[in-house]
């Protein structure tokens, strides 16, 4: 896949109506509109400890043509800034494939909790896999 055709993989905006709901105790809110419906987490909102109950399970980085499946190897605090909203915090997946991928906004799925969209920063790559992070301030 060329940088092009991953540039035109940017997530699309949610459409405009929404209700705020909790689900598997994440934040959501409830995008609708004539089409689908989806549930979008709320990453304004989560905390570090939600993700970490997700440690070493599978995440999807969902492109237009597939997925690229992905591992939560961590969740990490990043230490308690008074100007933040929560306690930031890190998280690192890991692809069992080598592959760059630009950093942006990913639309990412989970089986349990639902869809997201992150930006990924790829930090590591060797011949066996890849590494990507994302920071929540």
């Amino acid at each position: 896949m060329t940088c092009d055709e991953l540039k035109k993989l940017q997530p699309r905006a949610p459409p405009a109506a929404h209700v705020n709901v909790t689900f598997f105790s994440f934040p959501f809110t409830r995008h609708t509109s004539h089409v689908t419906r989806h549930f979008f987490m709320d990453l304004a909102k989560v905390t570090c400890e939600q993700f970490a109950a997700c440690l070493n399970q599978d995440f999807e980085i969902v492109f237009s043509d597939g997925t690229l499946p992905v591992k939560l190897s961590e969740a990490r605090p990043l230490g308690v800034r008074p100007e933040s909203i929560r306690e930031p915090f890190a998280l690192t997946f890991v692809a069992g494939r080598p592959l760059r991928l630009p950093q942006g906004i990913y639309k990412m799925r989970h089986a349990q909790i639902g869809e997201m969209e992150i930006f990924l920063v790829q930090v590591a790559a060797d011949q066996a896999t890849s590494t990507f992070e994302a920071v929540f301030n």
